[in-house]
Order: structure tokens, then C-alpha cells, then sequence
């Protein structure tokens, strides 16, 4: 599997993101999402997971122009850590929160290609239904078992499995979101409980 930077390719962004984005001046914009071609037979190099390596390679500008997010991810660690050490518990806790966010979203299989909203398979809203609407609905089914504290010894390596082990499941869910709503006129309750049995599991 080759990870390489393109903007035709399935990508790790925020939902918002997407190519219309990609131009703009603000520096923070850039922070939220990372474009990885995820083939096994990709015409581009591999997109390096050190930064320094990732701009000789493409760039600086290119590099940034295309996303931050696991490299994002091992800076706040960094400053998490660095709080905490300093026993600045302000600067912790503003640290851990834009750390979760960054984490939240590598997580989020519609953060992992530039079919962010599915527009681009034809199902509109599929982010939505899949990861606001249906937890909604079966929150009361949804078992979250937290694995137990680990030393994550380079997190910004970390970031880029969390990122591609997301994007493995995007084919699935659109899968089940488009067998779910076969047959059905609108995405009421007989949706969501095929679309459950189907998705739930992601």
C-alpha cells in the first residue's frame, strides 16, 4: 500500500474539506486533514510520514496545500506533553483538546477521501446519516470499550495508521448506504435499521 499526495484520490480530510478549499490564505485551514492516495499501484512517490521528507519531496507549499492532520496530531502530543512536564495545567488542557479533535477526525472514515459528503457516489449526506443520525438513533446499542492506556512511542506515525486503518472502512459504509435506502422513498426509521445492521459494526 503507497500512501502519495493528489487531490483524484481517496484523501484524510475534515468533513468541510475538500478541494474547493484547497487555495486559500489562512494557514490554520490546512491543519485538519491530510490528502493520502491510498492504491497499491500508485504512478506517484510515496508520501513520506516525516515532514522534512514529505517537503523535500513535494514541497513545502504542496505538502501543506494538501494537509497537516497526522503531523498536526504529533505537535499537540508534543505540547501536551511538554504542558504537562511544565506543570502548566491551561496549556494542558487547551493541548488535549485540540489533540482530541485532530484524533476524532483521523478516526472518521468520511475524513479519508474526497468524497467527504458523498456527492461524489451520488449520496449526498452519507457523513451525516453515518456518523451523526444513526449514533443518534442507536447510541443505547453502541458498546465503546476503551483500550487500556499505551505508550504511543512517535504519534505522528501513529496518526498515519489511525488515518489509513479509517479509510479501509468508507467502502463498506457507502455499501450499506446505498443497500439500506434500495426500494425506500426517504432515510426515515425502515432506513436506519437496515442501515444499522448493516454499518453498525464500522
Amino acid at each position: 500500500m503507497k500512501c502519495s499526495l493528489s487531490s483524484s484520490q481517496p484523501a484524510v480530510s475534515r468533513p468541510a474539506r475538500h478541494r474547493s478549499r484547497i487555495g486559500r490564505q489562512n494557514p490554520d485551514q490546512f491543519n485538519g486533514f491530510i490528502a493520502l492516495i491510498i492504491t497499491a499501484n500508485s504512478r506517484f512517490p510515496t508520501l513520506p510520514r516525516s515532514y522534512q521528507a514529505a517537503a523535500s519531496t513535494f514541497t513545502r507549499k504542496t505538502v501543506e496545500m494538501y494537509g497537516l492532520l497526522p503531523w498536526q496530531i504529533g505537535i499537540y502530543s508534543k505540547k501536551l506533553t511538554d504542558a504537562f512536564e511544565a506543570r502548566n495545567w491551561s496549556e494542558a488542557k487547551l493541548a488535549a483538546a485540540v489533540l482530541a479533535y485532530y484524533v476524532s477526525a483521523a478516526h472518521d472514515p468520511f475524513n479519508t477521501t474526497m468524497n467527504h459528503d458523498g456527492s461524489l457516489s451520488e449520496q449526498p449526506g452519507v457523513n451525516y446519516r453515518f456518523n451523526a443520525s444513526l449514533v443518534d438513533r442507536y447510541q443505547l446499542f453502541l458498546f465503546i470499550k476503551p483500550n487500556e492506556a499505551a505508550f504511543i512511542r512517535d504519534p505522528t506515525d501513529y496518526a498515519f495508521d489511525m488515518a489509513l486503518n479509517s479509510h479501509a472502512w468508507l467502502e463498506n459504509v457507502l455499501l450499506a448506504d446505498r443497500r439500506a435506502h434500495e426500494g425506500l422513498g426517504n432515510y426515515g426509521d425502515a432506513y436506519y435499521d437496515r442501515f444499522y445492521a448493516q454499518a453498525g459494526r464500522c
